[in-house]
């Protein structure tokens, strides 16, 4: 659905409003990618921007996870991506993997959201605790507002916290 709002705006937008920029762009060419953003926003580019990794917990750009997604999964989930999003790549500059894409049927793609529900759950369960999840559960079946502002207030506390 973000993909498909992105390029209704473009259509819109006007040639110089907006800048796209790869993933991949960033990790292999660093520096001519983010002289391209900074040209974008009307920014010089500073070989200072990537000094970030000696005062955070932040990293340089690693090369090598460019293109990780096609060493990274089975020939048969590239199938059931490629059979989904297959066109998308193509247009966002994808070579494809090289397997024939694959539409999932009615019974396996009951099988991915059930497996990602449950992914879901397991990862929440330990980002915040059974009972904050539980919690969470409970008030949003029931819908009382006022509790519900206090426990996501608690669960931000946790992603700040967790974030680098």
């Amino acid at each position: 659905a973000a993909e498909r709002s992105w390029d209704q705006l473009k259509e819109v937008l006007r040639e110089g409003q907006y800048l796209e920029i790869r993933y991949e762009d960033l990790l292999e060419r660093t520096e001519m990618t983010l002289t391209e953003i900074c040209t974008f926003l009307g920014l010089d580019y500073s070989e200072r921007m990537l000094d970030y990794a000696a005062n955070s917990t932040y990293e340089l750009p690693d090369k090598s996870l460019s293109f990780q997604w096609k060493q990274k999964y089975t020939d048969r989930e590239l199938q059931l991506v490629e059979g989904k999003l297959g066109r998308l790549l193509v247009d966002r500059g994808y070579e494809p993997s090289g397997v024939t894409p694959v539409a999932p049927t009615r019974s396996r793609r009951f099988e991915l959201a059930l497996q990602n529900k449950i992914f879901l759950i397991k990862f929440n369960i330990k980002k915040y605790g059974i009972f904050l999840y539980m919690e969470g559960l409970f008030l949003r079946r029931f819908g009382w507002q006022r509790w519900q502002d206090s426990h996501f207030k608690r669960m931000r506390e946790i992603d700040i916290k967790s974030l680098k």
